[in-house]
């Protein structure tokens, strides 16, 4: 059961599971819990190596135009480099500081899965039902039933569930990194009330 539930800190989840979410490899914690929701399947990673622009570190720092440019060159496979930000062409790029990256990418039928999966691993829940690929039916134990929803991603019949208390459901929100969880939950709401 704890393969479903991992414990990792609430905040430190938050700022991982956002699709396009970046962050440095010096940040152990943040490292551990993304490879622990890759091996959940509902993420992958793309890790990127860069170099900065102006870097204190690097032998190029004293050279006169570096200044203080905030641009990133990541590597790849060209011999000549240039700075997006200044256009400054970079020499010796293999001297200079490498700095690595990881961009997460939210796994959908991942998630889907893992959802399916996790819920039938609760000990209330006698039958999980998938009813759409991003919509479950999960029959509870006392003869209730609850209606799983990613709203993002479900069709629209699914998305309208439980809005008007006919069925109790449950929202699990997957939102892009620009978009706060209560827009795109309002949003939602907004839509289907639109094609009513």
């Amino acid at each position: 059961m704890l393969r479903f539930f991992p414990e990792k800190d609430k905040n430190l989840a938050r700022r991982i599971l956002r699709d396009g979410m970046c962050f440095s490899v010096e940040d152990r914690e943040a490292v551990n819990a993304l490879r622990c929701f890759e091996e959940l399947g509902i993420l992958t990673s793309l890790e990127r190596v860069y170099v900065k622009c102006s870097n204190e570190n690097d032998p190029d720092f004293s050279t006169p135009g570096v200044g203080n440019c905030i641009g990133e060159i990541s590597f790849h496979g060209n011999n000549e480099y240039y700075c997006p930000e200044c256009g400054r062409p970079i020499g010796a790029i293999e001297q200079k500081q490498r700095f690595l990256e990881y961009r997460v990418s939210l796994n959908i039928d991942g998630i889907a899965q893992y959802i399916k999966n996790a819920l039938q691993a609760l000990a209330s829940t006698e039958v999980v039902e998938q009813v759409s690929l991003f919509a479950f039916r999960v029959a509870i134990r006392n003869g209730y039933s609850l209606r799983v929803v990613i709203p993002n991603y479900a069709d629209a019949r699914n998305q309208s569930i439980g809005l008007f208390f006919a069925e109790p459901a449950l929202y699990i929100i997957s939102s892009p990194i620009y978009e706060t969880v209560k827009t795109v939950l309002a949003v939602c709401r907004r839509e289907v009330r639109a094609g009513w």
